[in-house]
């Protein structure tokens, strides 16, 4: 007569359980991955002043940016010449 043994059949469930939490960390990390994804780089600046296009306006250039701290000096690193 066969009985199931409590041993293996608690074996195969901690095998289930282990292959189910490995699909779902995977699944986790590909939602994890997609979902970054979106928060890449999409053309615009946070300050109006990294633009290069606004550089020369004045209020990217000292005294009136100073202020603020949005001198493009300041955000960039860019050098008077």
């Amino acid at each position: 007569m066969a009985h199931n043994n409590p041993i293996k059949r608690g074996k195969r469930i901690i095998n289930w359980y282990n292959g189910y939490m490995k699909i779902r960390h995977a699944l986790l990390s590909c939602i994890l991955v997609l979902g970054l994804s979106g928060c890449g780089y999409d053309g615009h600046y946070r300050y109006p002043c990294q633009d290069p296009v606004n550089w020369e306006k004045a209020e990217c250039n000292p005294p009136i940016c100073e202020a603020t701290g949005t001198c493009t000096k300041d955000l960039i690193g860019k050098q008077d010449e």
